[in-house]
């Protein structure tokens, strides 16, 4: 995460699923964010357009402001949260 730039969501998942992943699979995902945190705005724009990363962002303003989460695609300069 670099705040008030970006937070990459790697891998999510629900412990009546999973009880947790393994070390080495942590190693793999954070240097996988790495790697995307690394990345430029147009980059990632590049990569949410072939829609092999998606985007999640806050949904618009309202009486439950930062409650919700709404994903879109990347639509001009306007995208904050990748």
């Amino acid at each position: 995460m670099r705040v008030g730039q970006r937070a990459v969501l790697m891998f999510g998942f629900e412990k009546k699923d999973q009880a947790n992943i393994r070390p080495d699979e942590l190693r793999a995902y954070r240097k996988a964010a790495g790697i995307y945190l690394g990345l430029t705005e147009d980059e990632i724009a590049a990569i949410i357009k072939q829609k092999a990363l998606s985007e999640i962002v806050p949904a618009k303003k309202g009486p439950e402001d930062g409650k919700n989460i709404q994903k879109r695609s990347i639509r001009g300069s306007a995208r904050k949260h990748v």
